[in-house]
């Protein structure tokens, strides 16, 4: 599938569905910018709602029954979810160290580490992680190419000052949860 197949599915994913997928994305980001800025604490509560993110759009892109609690899922595996968080971080960090691109391209590799956390919540955060490097191998120029097709909509959410992105969020997140959903179909009929 293509960028705009990632996007199409998601468009009609969000149809009916727009309005509680954008409240989730809304407190999230009102919880993770609030305490963003706070280093350990921010690490303490960003992992698991990013895992509780991902196992709500999941949901969505499975055609389960979503509620805004699925949100905090990831307060259920709290361990694992900040130790993904932690170690994302870290690595990201140390590879931004060496140059952007290197650090693009892991960032790209982890990306799906909180989704198949969502999936496995008996994995630890290291297993998530090294799951998610081997998921993407081939595929994160794909999952590049999907983040870069939305650039116009980034422009625009800026020249809301931001606004925006509380709109454009529900949209990026459901097509990453559709890309993630590929990935484990292409492997189960590998």
């Amino acid at each position: 599938m293509k960028s705009y197949d990632f996007r199409l599915k998601a468009r009609e994913k969000l149809q009916g569905t727009y309005g509680i997928c954008l409240l989730v994305s809304f407190i999230a980001m009102i919880i993770i910018g609030s305490v963003s800025e706070l280093f350990i604490i921010g690490m303490l509560i960003t992992g698991p709602i990013a895992v509780g993110v991902a196992f709500f759009f999941i949901k969505l892109v499975r055609n389960q029954k979503m509620d805004i609690e699925d949100m905090f899922y990831g307060f259920q595996t709290f361990v694992p979810s900040f130790v993904l968080q932690l170690l994302t971080t870290i690595f990201v960090l140390l590879w931004l160290l060496l140059f952007i691109v290197p650090g693009i391209i892991k960032a790209l590799a982890y990306s799906m580490a909180p989704y198949i956390l969502a999936d496995n919540p008996e994995m630890s955060g290291l297993d998530a992680i090294n799951a998610s490097k081997e998921m993407m191998q081939g595929h994160k120029g794909r999952l590049f190419c999907l983040l870069f097709s939305f650039i116009g909509w980034f422009l625009l959410a800026i020249l809301t000052f931001g606004v925006g992105f509380i709109f454009l969020a529900p949209y990026v997140a459901t097509a990453k949860a559709e890309f993630y959903q590929d990935l484990l179909d292409r492997k189960e009929t590998a």
